[in-house]
């Protein structure tokens, strides 16, 4: 019967969009770690930190191109999936305001040009981010996490990220191939978005976009654009604000420290969301009770791992810097050691938004904790790096993320007081 029940367990969908989005975030982290070691030995410094600066600019305008909807509509999907027609309307409007946050991102994109000195001596730079941006906003993830098959996302993002791990050993071979490095990933974010769009397109019947339509799915992802934007500002936008204020040495060496804290916090926070959609759906059955014993469960599970993961790296940090980056960035080890206590705090916060706020409804306490953080993060960061340097930086996050996890436990407290 324990074997029947294991195996039952293991086959449950909620297990293995788990353990897929787990190969997602392999993919989307830990494989350019493997690609980070050659980098960071081939590429001389300066140049290994512009290519940080080009990606971290990435990732906001992906942030902006996907306006919250790996949530909002991954909920939307969730509960229309069993609809065919209200489905293929739910993603014709997604999809159409993608299209039009994708001419905003490229507009501020273009507005930026004059106005930062790392874009205006390397133009080039610029557009390479607004490119990957763009392809990284419109991969369908919310598409697959709604209907709760998340294997298509997790082979396709490997296999797009593997194929730019191989070209890049293969063809990056000078310190100044800055953008034949960019150029790769830009083509493996086109391989990945567009097969998965086909994919999602042999699933749902295909449906023109409408205005009113698009409107409404910008309207319903508004509050959680603001929530997940200040999100990926805070967690992902410190090399681009870095390289506002110091050299892109030095941006190196930090960004080498928080790529591997990050990469681990990603990989556990993507799989505690692979649990968001059974816990909305069973909010909104009225089944509390099972969903407050699976958010409890999801607590203990991925909170106990983050917080052995902080430890052994702790542990390990100089054999980790040394192994990835070599010995030209001894100075990240101690660093890594102070980020280490992000990864148990990011996950905690993780959960307690995505299996008990978000769930409920408390979308404007996520996002109002969030937006607060992220404009803690930047002031913070900017004023340690030029007054304190890098170590007060790596302190810097970490009172940041304390303030999320904290923010997020008073939103809960009210929240039961409320029930009460």
């Amino acid at each position: 019967m324990r074997l029947d029940a294991l195996r039952s367990a293991i086959r449950h969908p909620i297990t293995q969009n788990v353990l897929a989005l787990g190969t997602v975030q392999v993919a989307v982290t830990v494989v350019p770690l493997i690609t980070l070691p050659y980098l960071a030995r081939v590429l001389d410094r300066s140049h290994f930190g512009l290519v940080v600066f080009a990606q971290t600019f990435s990732f906001l305008v992906a942030l902006v191109v996907e306006y919250g909807f790996n949530l909002s509509a991954t909920r939307d999907v969730a509960r229309r999936r069993q609809d065919p027609a209200e489905l293929a309307r739910t993603v014709a409007s997604v999809q159409g305001a993608k299209l039009l946050l994708a001419g905003l991102a490229t507009a501020l994109g273009l507005a930026l040009w004059p106005a930062v000195p790392i874009f205006r001596h390397a133009p080039e730079l610029l557009a390479y981010g607004v490119a990957l941006g763009i392809l990284q906003g419109f991969v369908p993830v919310w598409f697959f996490l709604g209907i709760e098959r998340a294997r298509p996302v997790a082979l396709a993002e490997l296999t797009s990220r593997l194929a730019a791990l191989a070209l890049i050993v293969v063809f990056v071979r000078h310190k100044r191939d800055t953008d034949l490095v960019l150029a790769f990933y830009v083509l493996a974010a086109a391989a990945s978005a567009g097969g998965l769009t086909v994919l999602m397109f042999r699933r749902v019947a295909p449906a023109l976009p409408t205005l009113g339509g698009c409107r409404e799915a910008l309207r319903r992802g508004r509050t959680l654009f603001a929530g997940t934007g200040a999100t990926a500002f805070y967690t992902g936008a410190n090399a681009f604000l870095l390289g506002l204020v110091i050299s892109t040495s030095q941006v190196a060496i930090f960004a080498s420290a928080e790529k591997i804290v990050r990469a681990a916090t990603r990989v556990l926070g993507l799989m505690v969301q692979a649990v968001y959609p059974r816990a909305s759906v069973l909010v909104s059955r009225g089944d509390t009770g099972r969903a407050q014993r699976l958010s409890l469960v999801s607590l203990l599970i991925f909170g106990g791992a983050a917080l052995a993961g902080a430890g052994l790296l702790a542990l390990l940090a100089p054999t980790v810097v040394h192994v990835v980056f070599g010995s030209r960035f001894d100075a990240a080890i101690p660093l890594l050691r102070i980020l280490s206590l992000v990864i148990p705090l990011n996950v905690v916060g993780v959960v307690l938004s995505a299996q008990w706020l978000l769930p409920r409804g408390r979308d404007r306490r996520v996002t109002t904790v969030l937006i607060a953080a992220c404009v803690l993060n930047a002031a913070l960061v900017i004023t340690a790096a030029k007054a304190s340097g890098l170590h007060a930086t790596a302190w810097a996050l970490v009172v940041v993320e304390s303030f999320v996890v904290a923010g997020y436990g008073l939103g809960l407290r009210r929240f039961a007081k409320q029930q009460h």
